[in-house]
């Protein structure tokens, strides 16, 4: 792991603006949305001077598809989320950035897209943050 907050890579500002950055972990950032009512991670791999899967050295593929599984196991394993929701759209963030997004059933979009949506909550606080950290660092290694 590089740092908590260690950044060594250009990150799109709109990503920044509406998420966490949570940590920085073998060439991608672990963002987090900053609505809680859906739990809702963003992998940014260090993809500089790509957009796509295919332009990801091997190493990063390889390291964003273990990332991906691993959210999707926490989500459904630890917050017991009923659906996981997976994708890479950029057409709005150009940027290579995996969403992995826990649903559940009675979640305020249900079953609705999250992408464009506005969801007013409280958001998270500052230890709610540092859990959540925590915890994502203590599962990497399940």
């Amino acid at each position: 792991m590089v740092g908590m907050n260690t950044v060594t890579f250009d990150i799109d500002p709109r990503l920044l603006n509406d998420n966490h950055l949570l940590c920085v972990d073998g060439g991608c950032a672990l963002l987090l949305n900053q609505c809680q009512s859906i739990p809702w991670f963003i992998i940014v791999p260090n993809n500089q001077g790509g957009q796509e899967w295919h332009e990801l050295s091997q190493h990063l593929q390889q390291r964003s598809f273990s990332l991906t599984l691993k959210l999707g196991h926490y989500l459904k394993t630890q917050k017991k989320c009923d659906k996981i929701n997976t994708a890479t759209i950029g057409n709005v963030v150009s940027q290579l950035h995996i969403h992995v997004v826990g649903r559940f059933h009675n979640d305020p979009l249900w079953p609705a897209l999250v992408w464009g949506q506005s969801l007013h909550d409280s958001g998270y606080q500052a230890h709610q943050l540092e859990n959540i950290r925590k915890d994502i660092m203590s599962f990497w290694d399940y």
